[in-house]
């Protein structure tokens, strides 16, 4: 194995215990997919390629 093949290794084990342990665990609190509906909801419910939505050189986030 390289120096680099190494590290990157590292990287991914060091991101994998921060951020996706808790995957794994079974009484890990969590919101239930109604909690999301709404925000879904509202993304899928505007227009495609709305003038409104999309604008050069403007972001916006949802409300």
């Amino acid at each position: 194995m390289t120096p680099i093949e190494a590290a990157y290794l590292r990287s991914r084990s060091l991101w994998a215990s921060i951020f996706i342990h808790w995957i794994f665990d079974p009484d890990y609190d969590t919101y239930d997919l109604a909690h999301f509906e709404p925000v879904v909801l509202q993304v899928f419910d505007r227009q495609a390629y709305s003038e409104k939505v999309l604008q050069q050189s403007v972001m916006h986030g949802l409300p």
